[in-house]
């Protein structure tokens, strides 16, 4: 008798703490991210991420733009985890993720699709369903009307509309960003393409490593600056800590992730420049340099 009551009260615990997981996984992206993900170790740069896309997705940053490495976990919040979370909590709104390839976007999608249609999330949003024609990767609803669709850049967007934009680094390396011709295509889809597609009220968030201060994200920033454009809250964690960490790193500390390093990467390669005394090139300086997470 004692050992039924106490594996009664084992029990009733246990069950209390999953719908307090579950409760908190609705409510905020990275406890969602580690209850469908349960290996998952978020950084400290997690944490502050996840602050950021949790205020994008309540209305009160619209406009949001994050600097960081890569092989630093920005794709599998930003593009993977935010989308599906997003859409539990808004299934009958619009979401578009935009990426330098068509494969890698596609990607994106099939692990957005696989995520909402997985028992984890059902059990978060019992609710929310994919529809019955939902086989495709890159364009899909949910079973309440919401949309997803996902594209390499210079792609269309005939016929759909984005309460949520994600640009997922628009340009594939250094290679890219040096080129003129593809920094001019970037920008003329952005706005003649992404920009015009956004429905009253929608939200942009533009995720990237930063090659070069003419990259969309400075292009972005000089009219901010100028006052001839849009109001961007930003969020820069460079490899290395800069002044005014939003981290509260010392100058030159790093972030405390371990990505892997290959001697090209911007990572490797911001090492051997801050050795120089030149600025980071995984976060370079725009015009008027932006130091950390602010509206802008």
């Amino acid at each position: 008798m004692m050992n039924s009551a106490h594996l009664r009260k084992q029990a009733q615990q246990a069950a209390r703490t999953e719908l307090a997981r579950r409760a908190a996984a609705r409510d905020g992206l990275l406890d969602f991210t580690r209850y469908t993900m349960p290996n998952y170790k978020p950084g400290a740069h997690h944490h502050l991420l996840c602050e950021k896309l949790n205020a994008v997705e309540r209305g009160s940053i619209t406009r949001l733009m994050v600097f960081m490495p890569p092989r630093h976990g920005k794709s599998e919040l930003t593009s993977k985890r935010f989308p599906a979370w997003y859409l539990g909590r808004n299934p009958k709104k619009q979401v578009v993720c935009a990426s330098y390839g068509a494969s890698l976007a596609q990607d994106f999608g099939r692990d957005v699709r696989n995520l909402v249609a997985s028992r984890r999330f059902s059990s978060l949003f019992p609710t929310v369903t994919l529809a019955a024609d939902s086989s495709a990767k890159d364009a899909w609803h949910t079973g309440q009307g919401g949309l997803y669709a996902s594209m390499g850049l210079g792609g269309g967007l005939t016929g759909k509309g984005a309460d949520l934009a994600i640009v997922d680094d628009p340009v594939k390396d250094r290679q890219e960003a040096e080129s003129p011709a593809r920094r001019a295509a970037v920008w003329d889809w952005y706005r003649a393409v992404l920009r015009t597609r956004l429905m009253p009220g929608g939200a942009i968030v533009l995720v990237m490593t930063r090659w070069s201060p003419d990259d969309l994200a400075g292009r972005l920033l000089d009219e901010m600056h100028s006052g001839t454009g849009e109001e961007w809250e930003i969020l820069s964690l460079p490899a290395l800590a800069e002044e005014a960490d939003p981290l509260h790193r010392i100058p030159g500390a790093a972030s405390g992730h371990k990505p892997s390093r290959s001697r090209n990467s911007p990572v490797s390669a911001s090492l051997s420049a801050r050795g120089n005394g030149a600025p980071s090139i995984s976060n370079p300086p725009s015009r008027r340099k932006v130091h950390c997470s602010r509206r802008a």
